[in-house]
């Protein structure tokens, strides 16, 4: 291994320096700034995802009118992360689109879950 590495300045220069006997320092990743702008460009992107999601999941709900879908149902329905389901579902209970109708149906472990249908639904069929 070399004793010698380049340093990246933030104006884009390259500075040559060497490497102390007992040096720890490693110049792999000098990229901060550029961290922070992917970081914002992933978050933009996750809103814009979130969003779509939301009104796929609205859309869904609503075309199974009563009968509506626990969390687990929509995840197989569609093929979505389970663990996105209910941060979705808690956006849509708060906006007032979705809500609870109150049954339980259970899930392929045996667990009861709370099914979810658009806030438009009657309260009883």
């Amino acid at each position: 291994m070399s004793d010698h590495y380049h340093h990246l300045r933030p104006d884009g220069t390259r500075r040559h320096a060497k490497l102390g006997r007992h040096s720890l320092a490693l110049p792999l990743f000098d990229h901060a700034e550029a961290s922070a702008e992917t970081k914002a460009s992933a978050c933009v992107a996750a809103k814009k995802s979130s969003r779509g999601r939301e009104a796929l999941l609205l859309n869904w709900l609503r075309s199974r009118g009563f009968h509506g879908a626990t969390a687990w149902e929509s995840h197989e329905a569609l093929q979505w992360p389970y663990s996105s389901f209910q941060s979705l579902f808690q956006k849509l209970c708060e906006a007032g689109l979705v809500r609870r109708n109150g049954l339980k149906r259970p899930t392929k472990a045996g667990c009861m879950a709370a099914v979810y249908v658009g806030a438009e639904v009657p309260q009883h069929e």
